[in-house]
């Protein structure tokens, strides 16, 4: 058999499998020229960029693990290879407001209007850099639905203008990888002009962002209202507490003075008692003696214990005024005729 009837070994990487297998093949320390023979060959991949894309991917998602520890010897080349030299360029999720990355995104898709140009750069893979750049801020929201919209809105219309060109057929892409963000990676197809179920999922990932962002925002609306009513709460507590303070002192003072007064009825009775006994002693010369102090008693008491009785009917009895008048009585029984 002729030797030159025999395929050709494709140089390069043919997959992402290829690739891994590859990296797992070295091992630690790795020496200048594995460094740089690894690198040449992902150079003369087929599809370069969309392997560094790839390579990239994995390492965002995760840090531990051997194959990632390799790749990140390897980082700073991939991300020269996919950004095709403008890394310097900042981070998305390190840009400050949301029109700077929607700003920053729109860069990476120059107006084209020519079909064949638009298909030209759709397959050098460039609109792998900005995706790669979203995908590492997955999880900011606001920066991420800012992103992806606009991204997605210069997507469809690179893909749009390119279809007006003929394509021709590519070979079957490497698969994607198991991540949080893995539906937007593995659709990233095969052949660049068949953007469709990229697209699509990304449809969706707005959508799903932007939801997720108002059910955040409607979160945070139900976390403060609850709050507020726990505020409420406190305070609707506070003002129960303390009403049932006064409430308690209120009675407490309403029992004091209706004992006050029990004490005066009965040191009136005493007194009485002590003037009927007197009153026999003496005879009859100090009857009339007797009389005159039960008539001073009764002409004192009797208004003032009609008063003490008013105030305490009362809806709210008069708390004050029922002590001060039987603090009056006590003070008038007490000096009472004294010698």
């Amino acid at each position: 058999m002729n030797p030159d009837s025999k395929e050709k070994k494709q140089p390069g990487f043919a997959s992402l499998a290829d690739a891994k297998k590859a990296l797992k093949a070295i091992v630690p320390p790795v020496s200048e020229g594995q460094r740089l023979g690894f690198l040449a060959k992902l150079r003369e991949s087929p599809h370069p960029r969309q392997l560094a894309f790839r390579l990239l991917a994995i390492l965002a998602a995760s840090k531990s693990g051997r194959l990632q520890r390799l790749l990140s010897l390897f980082e700073a080349e991939l991300v020269t290879l996919l950004s095709g030299g403008s890394q310097s360029m900042p981070a998305v999720g390190e840009m400050p407001q949301r029109e700077v990355v929607a700003a920053w995104v729109k860069s990476q898709f120059a107006a084209v209007a020519v079909p064949a140009e638009a298909a030209l750069r759709l397959e050098a893979e460039q609109h792998l850099w900005p995706l790669y750049q979203i995908l590492r801020c997955w999880a900011d929201t606001p920066r991420f639905v800012a992103a992806l919209t606009i991204y997605t809105d210069e997507l469809q219309l690179l893909a749009t203008t390119a279809s007006r060109a003929k394509q021709p057929r590519q070979g079957k892409r490497p698969a994607g990888f198991s991540s949080v963000v893995s539906s937007l990676v593995k659709r990233v197809p095969t052949r660049p002009a068949a953007l469709a179920p990229l697209l699509e999922v990304l449809r969706l990932c707005r959508v799903w962002a932007a939801a997720s962002e108002e059910l955040q925002q409607d979160l945070a609306d139900t976390r403060e209202y609850s709050l507020k009513l726990k505020a409420e709460l406190e305070t609707e507590r506070a003002g129960s507490a303390a009403e049932k303070a006064a409430r308690e002192d209120t009675e407490a003072r309403e029992r004091g003075a209706l004992a006050r007064l029990a004490e005066a009825k009965a040191t009136i009775d005493s007194l009485q008692e002590t003037l009927r006994i007197q009153a026999g002693a003496h005879g009859a010369d100090s009857k009339g003696a007797v009389a005159d102090a039960i008539a001073d008693l009764r002409r004192k008491f009797l208004p003032e214990l009609e008063n003490i009785r008013l105030y305490a009917d009362r809806a709210e009895p008069n708390t004050a005024a029922i002590l001060r008048k039987a603090q009056e009585l006590t003070k008038f029984l007490t000096d009472f005729r004294k010698p």
